[in-house]
């Protein structure tokens, strides 16, 4: 089972997360829970690649003084 889930992260750049591998499993017919997908995931790899932003903060544009 870690060869296919190895052979789908590459297969699809090293960018799927478990959700999306366990996703891909099944459609090839592996039958496999996405919690044991997600624990030998994250064993070899990092999650994929991330989409969130880092949040900026307003306040901290305000504490630069304002030329007047």
């Amino acid at each position: 089972m870690l060869v296919d889930i190895r052979r789908v992260h590459a297969k699809n750049f090293g960018v799927y997360g478990a959700k999306k591998l366990h996703a891909q499993l099944r459609r090839e017919g592996v039958g496999v829970a996405r919690c044991t997908v997600d624990s030998r995931h994250t064993c070899y790899s990092d999650d994929g690649v991330s989409t969130h932003q880092r949040r900026r903060s307003v306040h901290l544009v305000r504490l630069v003084p304002r030329a007047r």
